[in-house]
């Protein structure tokens, strides 16, 4: 019952103004999902370390990129990549021909 406990996201906890209201114009997308997945994926790999392996090296020596849980840890992706449309408004920002002229 301590692992359902721990591993249920509840969505209706505060967060900051700031990052709720960033979550709400759809700046920092999924951010409390990945805040809080990461004490459920230390714990996998704490009590079950095997499972943890097994699954990798089984998509590695597949070729097949199968979604999971994993995939949101800190160690695979990029907290700012949470901070949806950012990085492409910038990107835009640079594509711009005024922006190769100054």
């Amino acid at each position: 019952m301590v692992n359902v406990h721990n591993a249920f996201i509840n969505y209706d906890l505060l967060t900051h103004k700031g990052l709720h209201y960033l979550n709400k114009i759809g700046v920092a997308w999924f951010f409390k999902y990945w805040t809080r997945i990461q004490r459920v994926l230390l714990d996998v790999a704490k009590n079950n370390p095997e499972r943890l392996a097994a699954l990798g090296l089984g998509q590695m020596i597949s070729g097949i990129d199968v979604e999971d849980p994993t995939d949101a840890s800190f160690l695979h992706s990029n907290p700012m990549s949470r901070f949806g449309f950012l990085d492409k408004m910038l990107m835009g920002l640079k594509a711009h021909p005024l922006a190769e002229v100054l």
